[in-house]
């Protein structure tokens, strides 16, 4: 008898554990490794959990990672904390919500030093209003409210100047419910040059002349019923106000929304691409109006002090070049040299670094459970998010090939001259079959590939192959006398891995980390 046929540590079903490995469960009924409780922490500070998963409801993913966080700020609130800190002021996460969720919990649930810090840490984590109203939402489902979480309320408004906090209250005027005056009757902030603004806030009579000129001027065009066109678009342009302070019969003027368009932050530019070209705003690549725009999408500068993330241009590149929303009637002509600044945007938004001038192949998981739900709230699935990040290096590195995988191999016509868009919409179209991470491995074994670095783009939900990847890459290895390094690229916020933890050649990351490309090319070289 072939005993080794059931228990052999170099090939085994991925069904099946591999002897002496500890391995674990994950969804799709494989044998994965289990993710270590602060790199899941990671994970769903990067990636959340809106949505859910294919094998994963929404609510169910939400409460195992809570559970876990909460593990994490019990072993060690101080770092729990500042990893919060870290990756929401360092702008590598698509949405601040989970790390707004994870501070409201180590409110909850840390030490008293643990909760002195999440105090202090509000006004670095809850930067804007729609932060503060969100972060007072989970506390209130959370816990009661004391005087250090009061404290560390007001101190969102303490730390504003009176001509940032003024823009504050105008801007940001609600969300979920919650509004500036429901949070100061909670939080009772007291500050002598401030308080009218706090009065103002909680519509108590006030001398609009004591408050800073923008409010005024906010208030003048709300107010003034027979407000000509010619003022709004004085007004708008002297305060630099906001569409959020302007009624609504105004936001659909080419000229009022051309007003905006130079004190316009990159983001609401982003987020308002659409409408703008829809009312003729942008019309071609020589108009200046177009001009502005793309000066400012292409600017590294303005990117980062925006915290601009590369999702979110990815978000608004698929919307904007579909030609209309993705709820409601709007449409629009898209204006190509938009699209090429949206492109550039995408690359700029990471921290790119040299090439490593390593052979890398890149393996793209579109199994069924890769085509399912929509990564971080956004219109794309995490295999269409994946192919875009495969852009990266495939762009940077002269030596880089693009496959596709389920429970086969598919080859991927990308190559450096190919565009976001036709890669995204190659990808949405490849979607099929059950899942084989160790593909890429054991292709490069069987072509006698020289591979240096194999990058696995997946949401680890592995389960179908003959061989584990891990097995694949050992086998790789062996026969070809070297030490190939596996990078794991988690495109969800699972607990799993297929990357050993006890392999130094091995590293796991989270897809649309900011920090990609630097940890990469650092791994890589040592």
């Amino acid at each position: 008898m072939n005993y080794t046929k059931y228990f052999s540590l170099k090939k085994t079903k991925q069904n099946q554990a591999i002897p002496k490995k500890n391995q674990v469960k994950n969804n799709a009924g494989g044998y994965v490794f289990r993710l270590d409780k602060w790199k899941q922490f990671e994970r769903f500070l990067i990636l959340g959990t809106e949505g859910g998963t294919y094998y994963v409801k929404e609510n169910k993913l939400t409460i195992e990672n809570a559970e876990n966080i909460i593990e994490c700020i019990k072993e060690d609130g101080l770092q729990a904390v500042e990893l919060i800190k870290e990756i929401s002021l360092g702008g590598r996460t698509p949405k601040n919500d989970p790390a707004i969720f994870a501070l409201a919990l180590s409110c909850a649930f840390g030490n008293q030093v643990c909760k002195s810090l999440a105090y202090a840490s509000i006004r670095d984590v809850c930067r804007i209003g729609t932060h503060l109203f969100q972060f007072c939402q989970y506390i209130q489902e959370l816990r009661g409210w004391s005087r250090g979480l009061r404290n560390g309320v007001a101190n969102f408004y303490y730390s504003k100047s009176i001509e940032q906090l003024g823009y504050q209250l105008i801007k940001y005027k609600q969300r979920n419910g919650w509004t500036h005056k429901d949070v100061l009757r909670l939080a009772h902030p007291t500050d002598k040059e401030k308080n009218n603004l706090f009065k103002y806030a909680v519509d108590k009579e006030v001398d609009l002349m004591t408050l800073p000129l923008q409010v005024q001027a906010a208030e003048a065009i709300q107010h003034e019923s027979s407000a000509s066109i010619n003022l709004v678009i004085n007004l708008v342009k002297e305060y630099n106000l906001p569409r959020e302070c302007l009624p609504t019969s105004w936001l659909n003027s080419k000229e009022v929304w051309e007003a905006m368009l130079p004190a316009m932050p990159v983001t609401a530019l982003l987020r308002n691409l659409g409408k703008m070209t829809s009312i003729g705003v942008f019309t071609g690549t020589f108009d200046e109006t177009t001009k502005v725009a793309i000066k400012k999408l292409t600017d590294k500068s303005i990117l980062k002090k925006g915290r601009v993330h590369p999702l979110a241009v990815l978000t608004a590149l698929k919307t904007y070049s579909c030609g209309h929303g993705i709820k409601g009637s709007l449409t629009w002509d898209p204006v190509n040299a938009i699209s090429a600044a949206l492109e550039q945007a995408f690359y700029l938004s990471f921290d790119l670094v040299e090439p490593t001038n390593k052979n890398y192949l890149i393996g793209l998981d579109v199994s069924a459970s890769m085509g399912w739900e929509n990564i971080v709230g956004s219109p794309l699935t995490p295999a269409e998010a994946a192919a875009a990040m495969c852009m990266t290096w495939v762009k940077t590195e002269p030596a880089c090939d693009v496959i596709a995988f389920a429970d086969t191999l598919r080859h991927l016509q990308i190559t450096k001259n190919s565009s976001l868009n036709d890669t995204i919409n190659t990808t949405s179209q490849m979607s099929f079959g059950n899942t084989d991470c160790s593909i890429p491995m054991r292709v490069a074994t069987e072509k006698s590939w020289p591979i240096d670095v194999f990058v696995v783009l997946t949401d680890n939900e592995t389960w179908y192959g003959t061989v584990h990847p891990c097995q694949a890459l050992e086998e790789y290895r062996k026969q070809f006398k070297c030490n190939a390094k596996l990078v794991v690229v988690a495109m969800t916020s699972t607990g799993f891995s297929i990357a050993d933890p006890k392999d130094g050649n091995s590293l796991d990351v989270v897809g649309f980390d900011t920090n990609i490309p630097q940890l990469i090319s650092e791994f890589v070289n040592s």
